[in-house]
């Protein structure tokens, strides 16, 4: 992965100075162009320890006429530099010269002084090169009124001398505005099959998106299904790169919606952010949340984090900010944590240098595979002796490849897998049952280069036995059944359970459909009492059911009692 580096450009002042013999530093020509308006311009750059730097005469030159017109003036007496905002510029004949030959030239620090408008300004570092003063951009842009950005990946700095007046929208004009430029991908194999599904965005009118390249890796087609329905075939993809995860991709048609880019420079930490996607398949869905670190480094890559809510299928939906623009690509989460998801910045998006269209499979062609198992949500019972999940893999890589399975809780039910298919495609993972509880079930797909192709997810719950014990039981709950709780609150319902007329220990355990949604806590521990304290804590909005199991030390099943329970916003 490449890593992503903030650069901030720089200008230079011309003047005919002494150059000593030796330099502080040295200066090598740029590569990076200047883009002004919307238009690139050719003018003198040098790098200096990393950063870019302008003449600015030049830039003088280039804003004649602009609303950021500025003069620019030489002091002898007091060896100052003089700049007039909103004057126009009188050229002198140095402007927008050829670069010199040289690719290295010496920098020195510059005793020089700065006006702006009169005033005196320091904290300014500055360079003499050839006789000539450069200066930061960013240092000049606050003073002369325009404002900076920056492209790594066309190496360009962006100047923008009138800056449109961004009015925050709010949650309604965010869904209103942007939903409509946002689409679910539907992606194939060779076969016609689809095998797995993400998101992706239009930045134009004639159907350039943007999505991430691991949504489309493995892909032979694609289609993108629009909010108002329409199914769109994807001719291709034009920029990619598989190791920061981005794509630009070529949608049929033409008339779409689309988003606007916006300035990274929103991006800071506590900014109100919305992420819109496909999340499971549920198209134009939004959540919102916050910038909650702009700097996330995961090996060199860096991510804006957001608690704005993704989920499996977001991958390559948009991160708008509080204007209406997209700033990120919404592409992965930490499934072990709450609301820790990550966004690939815009800024690593190549979109305005766009070579011919490559089919999708080629540029695609990577080491592909998938998991096929039928079961998504396994309930066993102490009952039951052992449950046989079948597992089926597609799978193109040269490499070998294998299954690893991970339990959430061994104790619950362990797993063990049979032997592989004579094709090597399918194998069985039995589970049995160990004690009453849930457990997840992860089945992960590696090639033994350790290369992950694929996992699913499944829950496991394992009842009590379902045979009729001596003397029945019973299990109440004192308050109503069905529980409502605000999502900065808290529930509390008492739970009576009689064993009746059995000598066994007997035990009560809570099974929770969503977890998502609410967790739940004893008050005490559970010593065959009668009478205990369950909690209700919510984590989101939505509905969930807690099934109440009581039951007895040979794992006879006593009684049970579901309780409905839904987390509304708080107060």
């Amino acid at each position: 992965m490449k890593r992503l580096l903030t650069c901030i450009l720089c200008l230079s002042l011309l003047f005919a100075l002494a150059i000593p013999v030796l330099g502080d530093y040295t200066a090598r020509l740029s590569p990076w162009s200047l883009m002004v308006d919307g238009s690139i311009m050719n003018c003198e750059k040098y790098i200096i320890n990393g950063y870019n730097y302008f003449k600015l005469r030049d830039l003088a030159y280039l804003l004649n006429g602009t609303p950021c017109q500025f003069s620019v003036d030489f002091i002898d007496e007091t060896r100052t530099v003089s700049i007039v905002t909103g004057q126009p510029y009188e050229p002198n004949g140095t402007e927008l010269r050829e670069t010199a030959e040289n690719e290295v030239e010496d920098a020195y620090f510059s005793s020089h002084g700065l006006q702006i408008d009169g005033q005196t300004v320091r904290g300014f570092s500055y360079y003499l090169i050839n006789g000539n003063n450069y200066y930061k951009l960013r240092d000049l842009a606050e003073y002369v009124g325009f404002d900076v950005d920056s492209s790594n990946v066309s190496r360009t700095a962006i100047i923008d001398t009138a800056p449109h007046v961004r009015r925050e929208l709010n949650a309604e004009e965010i869904y209103a505005r942007c939903t409509p430029a946002v689409f679910y991908l539907e992606i194939y194999d060779s076969d016609g099959w689809a095998i797995k599904s993400g998101s992706g965005f239009f930045l134009n009118e004639n159907g350039v998106a943007v999505t991430n390249f691991h949504v489309i890796s493995g892909a032979s087609d694609a289609a993108a299904v629009l909010s108002d329905g329409r199914e769109c075939h994807v001719s291709g993809v034009y920029n990619w790169n598989e190791e920061e995860d981005w794509a630009v991709i070529q949608v049929e048609g033409s008339g779409f919606s689309a988003l606007t880019v916006g300035s990274e420079s929103s991006a800071v930490g506590g900014a109100k952010v919305y992420a819109i996607g496909s999340p499971l398949g549920l198209q134009n869905t939004m959540t919102d949340g916050m910038i909650s670190n702009p700097s996330r480094m995961d090996g060199n890559v860096r991510y804006l984090q957001t608690s704005a809510a993704i989920s499996h299928g977001s991958s390559g939906g948009a991160l708008i900010n509080k204007y209406g623009e997209v700033i990120g690509i919404t592409s992965a989460g930490y499934d072990e944590g709450q609301n820790l998801n990550l966004a690939l910045p815009m800024s690593y998006v190549n979109y305005s240098d766009l070579p011919p269209l490559t089919p999708l499979s080629d540029a695609a062609r990577v080491e592909y595979g998938m998991i096929y198992i039928e079961e998504a949500d396994i309930v066993l019972s102490m009952d039951d002796g052992s449950y046989v999940v079948h597992a089926y893999v597609d799978v193109e890589s040269e490499a070998s490849y294998y299954l690893h399975y991970d339990l959430g809780d061994p104790d619950v039910v362990d797993a063990e897998w049979s032997e592989w298919s004579e094709d090597a495609r399918s194998i069985d993972l039995t589970l049995r049952p160990m004690e009453v509880g849930t457990s997840s079930l992860t089945v992960w797909l590696y090639t033994t280069e350790g290369t992950l192709l694929d996992a699913k997810f499944m829950s496991v719950t394992v009842m009590p036995s379902q045979g009729k014990p001596t003397g029945g039981g019973t299990l109440n709950v004192f308050g109503t059944e069905t529980i409502t709780v605000g999502l900065n609150g808290s529930e509390r319902r008492t739970i009576y359970a009689y064993p009746g007329s059995t000598d066994e220990v007997c035990y009560l355990k809570y099974v929770i459909d969503d977890p998502n949604i609410v967790d739940c806590d004893w008050a005490a521990d559970w010593d065959d009492y009668y009478y205990i304290d369950l909690f209700f804590y919510p984590l989101t909005t939505g509905s969930t059911n807690v099934t109440l199991i009581y039951y007895t030390e040979s794992n006879v099943t006593l009684a049970t009692r579901t309780l409905r329970v839904t987390v509304v916003p708080g107060v």
